[in-house]
């Protein structure tokens, strides 16, 4: 299990979405809009006209929507660990994983789940390469005309940073393939490529706390090799056409 450690401040390429980047934040939300219903403890884009909504931007509505892609994936993932290995404890025996797709219509959606063969009790009985079970990502397009987006994995219990000490392996060589991949069917937008990584929390007296998500793309791979945390995503994340 890594330890988690500080986050750092990586500019606007992972500041926008549904993520903060220290435990004490808010996660963001989007303005109400000038008219409908209101939720009286959020302002409105008509109360204040320096509010922008996220989802009033094709760029900025790409990360929300992976974002809330993302969070999805991770509750069906648990859904999945439990109908797969109903004797394991949610995710916290073995990886599970999912790809992301941008659909034409701009919404994100995941691709089939998977879960790898070694649990992790294994991996430490048996060996495995890196020291550490993985899982194969099923890169299987949902529908025509969808552009593969990124990554959704689990770890081990309180380890939400990516493996590999270099590009081209562990999860960094994971991601490099991702960059490629959405490069060679959107050329110009490898750099949109991420890699969210699940992890159950540890709670107190060994009880499982909440599942905390992060992200990590070209921005912020380097510092997590130098032990930064991505930052994290709203694990009740909602899609753009939600409100």
């Amino acid at each position: 299990m890594t330890d988690t450690g500080p986050v750092t401040d990586l500019g606007d390429g992972l500041t926008r979405g549904q993520r903060r980047l220290n435990p004490g934040q808010p996660f963001p939300e989007r303005p109400e809009p000038p008219t409908g219903p209101v939720d009286p403890d959020t302002p409105t884009i008509e109360d204040d006209p320096g509010l922008v909504d996220p989802c009033a931007n094709p760029e900025t509505a790409l990360e929300w929507n992976a974002d809330a892609a993302a969070a999805q994936t991770v509750k069906d993932l648990k859904s999945f660990a439990t109908q797969t290995h109903p004797l394991e404890a949610n995710f916290n025996d073995r990886e599970y994983g999912a790809a992301l797709w941008e659909m034409p219509d701009g919404s994100v959606v995941h691709g089939p789940m998977t879960f790898a063969e070694l649990t992790f009790l294994e991996v430490q009985t048996q060996g495995a390469p890196g020291g550490r079970g993985s899982v194969g990502i099923d890169l299987t397009s949902p529908a025509p005309g969808a552009v593969f987006l990124g990554t959704v994995h689990t770890h081990n219990m309180g380890s939400t940073r990516p493996s590999g000490n270099s590009y081209a392996n562990g999860d960094q060589g994971v991601l490099s393939n991702g960059i490629t991949l959405r490069e060679s069917q959107r050329p110009g937008s490898g750099d949109q490529a991420r890699m969210y990584i699940a992890a159950n929390d540890p709670g107190e007296y060994e009880t499982m706390g909440p599942t905390r998500m992060r992200i990590y793309n070209k921005t912020n791979r380097d510092a997590a090799m130098g032990e930064y945390d991505g930052p994290e995503v709203n694990p009740d994340g909602q899609p753009c056409g939600a409100q």
